[in-house]
């Protein structure tokens, strides 16, 4: 099934903190704590690439890589079938 508000943002430009979280929730059973985490430190970590010159396409790449690094609990909680 197509997400279609996902398919809509576009990653090649500034992406805004509802579009940022979007791009997550809508692949990942996120809790709470985690959501607010989101917001709170990986969006502006993405604001501040882009202001640093990074472009946004890249600067997305590398925020869904640091989050996929660090948040080691979520892929555990879908291998093991909960949320």
């Amino acid at each position: 099934m197509k997400n279609t508000i996902i398919d809509k943002i576009n990653i090649n430009e500034q992406i805004c903190k509802e579009d940022f979280l979007s791009l997550f929730m809508s692949q990942l059973p996120l809790l709470d704590e985690e959501i607010k985490k989101i917001m709170d430190l990986y969006y502006p970590t993405y604001l501040s690439f882009i202001s640093s010159g990074v472009d946004a396409q890249s600067s997305w790449i590398a925020i869904r890589n640091l989050f996929i690094s660090q948040e080691t609990q979520i892929g555990e909680r879908i291998k093991n079938g909960s949320s």
